[in-house]
């Protein structure tokens, strides 16, 4: 039984040691850490997903509803400071950056990552778009998208360095569908930053996707990239939550990631997507 709202945070449990994958474990159960900031994809300290969620906060009704504590809350915030890091050595501190939330999975993310830019006295202007493409536990294979307010694009894109906040890469959907919407308005640049990013195979054949989608590769030779030094945390392919990330909105509030157990399944969430 995990510690329910208690004022304690949550921390790597001992079982999350350093093991190394046998070969071919690209797509097996373990979470890629980016051992520092700005190490390349290659340079990884890799931990198994946790059996141990005794230490972690978690409101009461959502008791027994998860198989294995993912990834603690402390080891997020250390990866966004990482991250936050990068991006203050890599933009203009002379130019604000506009960083674009993608509602509503990013936001607590997106917030955590503002909170270390603004630590680094790193100038940045913000903007909200709601995008949706999960209905229950799968990608629903259609991507619908609009500003928070209902409009446009922020006319603010034109011209200006802009960073996506995204909470996690999956099928790629999501973002091959606002990327050309954002590049219309012309901007200098686009990037992506996301929290987490979803193995659908080897490393190598998730690198290969992203650069499609996100138009790195030569097809597609548009000014959109992965730059891995914005990814926190590269994840097999499982149904993960907490930290923004929803069941059918259930399980937004939690502040460590977890991989979702039969009981949460069962469950099937609650609410409408308003």
């Amino acid at each position: 039984m995990g510690i329910i709202c208690s004022n304690t945070l949550s921390t790597p449990s001992s079982s999350m040691k350093s093991t190394t994958p046998s070969a071919g474990s690209g797509g097996g159960n373990y979470i890629h850490v980016i051992a520092s900031g700005g190490a390349a994809p290659k340079d990884i300290t890799i931990h198994e997903a946790s059996d141990d969620i005794q230490n972690t906060n978690y409101p009461p009704i959502y008791e027994s509803h998860f198989s294995k504590l993912l990834i603690p809350h402390t080891l997020l915030q250390e990866r966004t400071a990482q991250i936050a890091s990068h991006i203050h050595n890599t933009y203009d501190h002379n130019e604000a950056l506009l960083i674009i939330c993608v509602l509503k999975g990013s936001s607590p993310f997106f917030h955590l990552l503002l909170q270390e830019l603004s630590g680094l006295c790193h100038p940045y202007m913000i903007d909200f778009i709601k995008v949706k493409s999960y209905e229950g536990l799968n990608s629903s294979g259609t991507v619908q998208v609009g500003t928070a307010g209902g409009g446009g694009l922020p006319k603010s894109i034109q011209g200006r360095h802009v960073l996506i906040i995204e909470d996690i890469i999956d099928t790629g959907l999501t973002l091959s569908a606002l990327i050309p919407k954002i590049k219309e308005e012309k901007p200098k640049s686009v990037k992506v930053c996301s929290m987490l990013v979803k193995r659908l195979g080897e490393k190598e054949e998730t690198t290969d996707k992203l650069d499609h989608v996100l138009g790195t590769n030569e097809s597609s030779g548009g000014c959109a990239g992965i730059d891995w030094n914005l990814i926190g945390f590269s994840i097999p392919d499982i149904f993960v939550v907490g930290c923004g990330l929803d069941f059918n909105e259930m399980y937004r509030d939690l502040m460590d990631l977890y991989i979702l157990g039969p009981i949460g399944i069962e469950g099937g969430g609650y609410g409408e997507d308003v």
